[in-house]
């Protein structure tokens, strides 16, 4: 009938009926505070009065029954509120359980893929990689005539290597070592004489007597070698 007068109300959010809930909840608790304080007095009254006072005693104990009765029905509500939230709650879970289900099953069905599928796009990326070492093998091949005789270039190698190895010798048999000789300071006239000399730290003399195809330099050593020997 209400669609005949108009559209139908949509559903309030989850959050707010449970936030409902939970406010009719929490004033049905204080109303059952309320009642056992109001028990409470009426125990005073009956206690106080009792027999002596019969009829102000039986007026408290209706009024305690019928605050009683009241809380009574306050945890029968109370206890339905609760299985009431439960189930809200239950549905929403259920709701976002199934809302994540479609989404996966729509995932699955647009995103699908045969075996064909598959196997064209493995085909395809084997022909790449074909293609790609071809390209690459023409691209480092040597250009133009650059092909070598390995054995030539072996050959060629072991000649360099000889000459160098020959000219080595060459300048190793022409070089001559030169030993220097210790130089002497002869002493000043007037001065004092030089420190004794140890042989071994002089030119060595030839054994034979000086002779005349001795040079100058020969017999001016010599000479100076007997000064030092006196």
């Amino acid at each position: 009938m209400s669609r005949l007068f108009g559209k139908a109300k949509k559903a309030p959010p989850v959050m707010d009926v449970l936030a409902g809930l939970n406010s009719n909840m929490e004033e049905l608790n204080k109303r059952e505070e309320h009642y056992e304080y109001k028990i409470k007095e009426q125990k005073k009254i009956i206690l106080a009065n009792g027999k002596k006072n019969l009829s102000v005693s039986m007026r408290a104990m209706k009024m305690m029954k019928n605050y009683q009765k009241q809380i009574t029905s306050i945890h029968a509500i109370m206890d339905n509120l609760a299985e009431l939230k439960m189930q809200i709650e239950s549905a929403e879970m259920n709701q976002k359980t199934m809302e994540t289900y479609q989404m996966a099953s729509n995932y699955l069905k647009k995103n699908q893929m045969s075996v064909d599928k598959v196997d064209d796009t493995i085909d395809d990326i084997q022909e790449g990689v074909a293609t790609y070492e071809e390209i690459q093998n023409a691209i480092t091949s040597p250009l133009g005539n650059q092909f070598h005789d390995e054995d030539e270039l072996v050959a060629e190698m072991e000649e360099l290597l000889a000459e160098a190895e020959g000219e080595e010798e060459f300048e190793r048999a022409g070089s001559v070592a030169v030993q220097p000789q210790p130089e002497l300071s002869l002493p000043a006239p007037g001065r004092t004489p030089l420190p004794s000399v140890s042989a071994s730290q002089l030119p060595q003399v030839p054994s034979h007597s000086p002779g005349a195809h001795q040079t100058q330099a020969e017999r001016d050593l010599a000479a100076l070698q007997a000064e030092f020997m006196i």
